[in-house]
Formats: C-alpha cells, sequence, structure tokens
C-alpha cells in the first residue's frame, strides 16, 4: 500500500477492564511505530463506556502524530460500522456481522489457515519461485463471484476490453486472435498478472490461460451489450404495436381496414 495500513481495533460487547493489561494498552503507540510497515491510521470501536478511561489513559503515551491519525468510535456494532464506512472502510471487509457487530466471521480466517499450512507444507524448490501469497490490486484473478468480478484488476481489465471491444466485434477470425494478443500483453505490460488460486496458493497461469480468459471477457462484454439491443429493439416494435392498435381504435378507417384485412 502507498498511502500505509488501516488498523481497526474493535471492543464492541462485553469488556472487562480487569482482563486488560494496561501496560500492553499504553505502549500501543510505541508498537505502532516499531511495525515493518507504514500505519496511516487507527480506529478504536468499542461499545461499554468502562473503555473511555483506559482509551483516554493510553493516547497520552502516543506521539502527537500517532494522536491525530486515532479515530475513536463509540456506540453498537452497528452504529460503529456506519462510523468506519464515513472514511471509506467498507463494511464487508470487516470479520465481523454488521447486524450486531459481535458474531465473528471466521470463514475467511480458517481459509487463510489452511492456504499457510498448504504452503507450508509444500517442500518443492521449484514452487517457491511461482508462489503468490497475496495478489496485488492490478493482477487479473480468475474465479466466479463477487469478490474476484469487483478485483481492482478485473475491473481494470474489463476497461481495457472496453476500449477494444468495436474493434474486436468488426475483425475477422485472425483478426481477433491479433486483438486477443495485443490486449494480453497490454495488461502485461502494466504491470499485471494473471493468477489462479490451486490447492490454497496462487500462481501466475501462462499465456494460454491469460488469453481465454481476456477471449472470454469480450465474448461476456459482447453478449452483455447485445442483450441491451434487443431489448431496445423488442420495445420499439412493441411500442408501433401499440400505435396501430390505438389508431385503429380512434379512426374509423383503419379500424375498417383492420376489418377487412383480419
Amino acid at each position: 500500500q502507498r498511502k500505509g495500513f488501516t488498523v481497526i481495533v474493535y471492543n464492541v460487547g462485553d469488556f472487562n477492564p480487569r482482563n486488560t493489561d494496561l501496560r500492553t494498552v499504553s505502549q500501543g503507540g510505541w508498537l505502532i511505530c516499531a511495525m515493518p510497515t507504514k500505519t496511516c491510521s487507527l480506529h478504536h470501536c468499542f461499545s461499554d463506556p468502562k473503555v473511555r478511561s483506559i482509551i483516554n489513559f493510553s493516547m497520552r503515551f502516543f506521539s502527537n502524530d500517532t494522536r491525530a491519525k486515532c479515530k475513536v468510535h463509540f456506540g453498537t456494532g452497528l452504529e460503529c460500522v456506519y462510523a468506519l464506512m464515513t472514511y471509506g472502510i467498507p463494511p464487508d471487509i470487516l470479520p465481523v456481522n454488521t447486524a450486531d457487530g459481535i458474531e465473528i466471521k471466521r470463514k475467511n480466517h480458517v481459509k487463510w489457515l489452511r492456504m499457510r499450512k498448504e504452503q507450508e507444507a509444500s517442500s518443492h524448490i521449484e514452487d517457491v519461485h511461482t508462489r503468490i501469497v497475496v495478489p496485488a490490486n492490478i493482477d487479473i484473478l480468475f474465479g466466479r463471484g463477487k469478490v474476484y468480478r469487483e478485483h481492482l484488476g478485473n475491473l481494470k481489465m474489463v476497461d481495457i476490453l472496453e476500449k477494444n471491444l468495436a474493434r474486436y466485434e468488426s475483425a475477422g477470425l485472425k483478426e481477433k486472435s491479433a486483438v486477443i494478443s495485443e490486449v494480453t500483453q497490454e495488461i502485461k505490460n502494466q504491470g499485471a498478472r494473471f493468477v489462479k488460486m490451486e490447492s490454497y496458493t496462487w500462481k501466475e497461469v501462462d499465456d494460454k490461460l491469460a488469453k481465454e480468459k481476456v477471449s472470454h471477457g469480450f465474448r461476456t462484454r459482447l453478449r452483455m451489450n447485445g442483450g441491451c439491443r434487443s431489448n431496445v429493439n423488442t420495445n420499439k416494435a412493441s411500442t408501433r404495436d401499440v400505435e396501430c392498435i390505438t389508431t385503429a381504435d380512434t379512426d374509423p378507417v383503419e379500424a375498417k381496414r383492420a376489418r377487412v384485412a383480419s
């Protein structure tokens, strides 16, 4: 990340100050500074009023720069989620249920643990260089569903396909293959990779699968645009039918012609 990571401390629900290590809380600022990553903001969400005194006490040990990056949110789970949304944090990425803010979503965490176990158990040296732990934002992901469809790299690929869609539609069979190769190379020249999940590990695919992904994207865009045009033509045809019926009902001459034609 260019601007850094956003840290969210979520203390919504039952809270017991006796189980809290005040020394660890007071050293939170030093912990953030000691992390080998850049932290751009810290959001602390809580629902128990008893936490206010602990947060106010710990904020005294933060530096001025760290204190400016900290935001405190008090309320129920849903209120804290709405407060985070005002800072551009979508609720889908939070590992808690937005209905009550207490139930923890463990599906992605369990999947990540399974992936890490598979990676650590793999002893093939040749797989180390091709293994991708976390895909980049500009990478093209293979898969179905909203998560893959709304990935930043996949959305950028859709924009490139839209720009070359007219050229692909008017091209012949051989020219279509050339357009697919050019678009695939254009995407790769921007630093993007075509990656696919295999055995809980992301791996970069070869040029053949990458071109098939681009070709499938072109066909999908054409099918979506063709459906829109057919709907427009259907609406125009139905409008003409209504106009003919209305004219026949209001004009006696047209009505007589309609009876003679029938």
